[in-house]
Parts: C-alpha cells; structure tokens; sequence
C-alpha cells in the first residue's frame, strides 16, 4: 500500500549488510576452501604427532638417560653424594636397556662404572649392589665367559647372606613371629634361593665347555691335528686322476729310469758279471709333461 513502509526482506538485510552496516555471511566457496586449509593443517599437525609416536618406548627412555648423563657428567665436580648416587643408577638403567639390546660390551661398559660408584657411596651389604653383581653375572654369561659371571654371582651371594644376618639381629627374641609381617628376612631368603641356583648353572656351564674343550682336543690329536707326527701311507687319501673320465692322458712326471731308452745292442748279462754302465740323458720337457711317441704333448687337466 501507498504510503506505508515496508519491512526489509532477507534479500535486503543481506544486500544492507553488503554495503557494510553489517556482518557479511561468507561465500560457500569461500568456506569450502577454509575447511579444507584446516583440514591440512590439522592433517600436517597430526602428521607431526605420529613422527614423534614412531619412536618406541625404550628409545625415548634411551635419550632421556643420555641427556641425564651427560647433565650430570658436565658438573661432575660439583655433585653431592646424592646426585652420585642418581648417576650411578642411570648407569645401571642404561646396562639393563643395553642388555635388552643385546649389546652386552656397551652394557658391561656402564655396569661397570655403577658398579665403580656404588661401592664408593653405598654401604657394604646393600642390596643394590647385589642386584647388579647379578645383572653383570648375567651379562657375562651371555658372553660367554661363565668363569667371571660366576665370581659376580657369588659376591652375590656374599652380599645378600650378610643382609640376612643383619636383618636377623635387628628382630628381637622372642618377637619373630609378631615382626615377621614388617622383616623381609624371608624375601631375602627367595632371592638367596635364587642365586644359589645361578650359581649351581654357572658351574654346569663350566664343566660342559670344559668337557667340550677336551673332546676338541682329543679330536685333533686322534687325526695328527695336535700329535705332531708325520703322515704315513694310510693316512693319505688317493683322489684319482683328475680327468680321467674324458679319456685324455694324465699330465704327470714321467719316472727318471723310464726316461732312459734301452740300448739296441745290449747283451744279456750272465750272473756274476757287472752290468755295463749306460750313460744317462738329460729329460726333455716332452719327458716331464709325458708326451707320446708321436711328439704330441698333452697339458692341462684333460681339457680339449
């Protein structure tokens, strides 16, 4: 009707909003393009992550112990007992990833120097000195060097041994029973069990390489290996001819006495007499290489 204004329609509000007296809504091409610059970053970002997921546990925990290392190595100086002590241990905890590695030379490497530091900071019956008096007799057995593994298990031994009897002399009498909950006497006990058995094995281990050492030996001397002797005629094997299949004539030197042709006038010679002395001739290469009367001369292995 004339004279009445009308409410703007959706089509106005927009054709407003584009003039700038509002938001402008944004072209569905426009959209479009954004979701899918997100989506490739999200998708990069997540790409990221996975790059990261791909390491495994055990490297990560590597390179964390390796940075605590070389941390505590550049202020070896200035360190307490304590931080010894935490230094000794990430020794020892990268001797146990080496070993799972089975890169026993890199593991006794950083055993040893635990081993160097726990001596010095921890008392003499600790049981973590036992725990990696074990863990290197481990090692060495892995190695093949039983002998010296057995020297760590039984110090071993020793150490957990005197830890059971101080433990024992901390329990009053008469209280066994009521303290036994709180003692770890009888843990202790478990694990001398244990170390016993280690070491039962590491003898087994011994006697079998060394009963395996003496049959090698045996071996050898049976055949003239180790005896020193000189070979006689029936320790020679006879291989045949070389060729001999083909039907061509073996190349061998021919015998000195075969060389010397007979004389054409040489008279029988009665018993009793000397026989007459023949001059020897020098051998020829056709001798040596056992050519035919023809003067063909035969080389190589039966070869055309």
């Amino acid at each position: 009707m004339a004279g009445y204004e009308t409410a703007p329609s959706e089509e106005q509000n927009v054709t407003i909003d584009d003039r700038g007296k509002g938001k402008v809504p944004m072209p569905d091409a426009d959209v479009e393009e954004v979701e899918e610059g997100n989506g490739t970053e999200e998708g990069d970002a997540d790409g990221g992550e996975d790059d990261d997921s791909e390491k495994t546990d055990m490297e990560l925990a590597w390179e964390n112990l390796e940075t605590a290392k070389l941390i505590y190595n550049n202020n070896l100086q200035k360190l307490t007992d304590e931080q010894r002590l935490s230094l000794a241990e990430v020794h020892e905890r990268l001797a146990d990833l080496s070993m799972e590695k089975e890169d026993y030379e890199t593991c006794m490497t950083d055993f040893k120097a635990a081993l160097a530091m726990f001596v010095e900071l921890l008392p003499a019956c600790d049981r973590r000195l036992a725990s990696l008096h074990f863990k290197m007799a481990l090692a060495l057995q892995f190695m093949d060097e039983p002998e010296v593994g057995l020297t760590h298990c039984q110090e071993a031994l020793k150490l957990m041994e005197s830890k059971l009897d101080e433990l024992k002399n901390l329990v009053p009498e008469g209280n066994v029973e009521e303290k036994a909950a709180d003692n770890p006497a009888e843990d202790i006990q478990g694990v001398l069990d244990d170390l016993r058995d280690k070491e039962v094995e590491l003898r087994e281990v011994i006697a079998q390489n060394a009963t395996t050492k003496e049959l090698i030996k045996n071996a050898f001397a049976q055949f003239g290996g180790l005896g020193g002797g000189a070979a006689t005629a029936a320790n020679v094997v006879d291989l045949g001819t070389i060729g001999g299949s083909s039907g061509k004539k073996r190349v061998t030197p021919a015998p000195a006495a075969a060389a010397i042709p007979a004389a054409a006038n040489t008279t029988p010679v009665e018993k009793g007499e000397e026989a007459p002395r023949q001059e020897k001739r020098k051998r020829t290469l056709e001798d040596l290489l056992g050519g035919d009367d023809g003067g063909t001369t035969t080389t190589g292995f039966g070869g055309n």
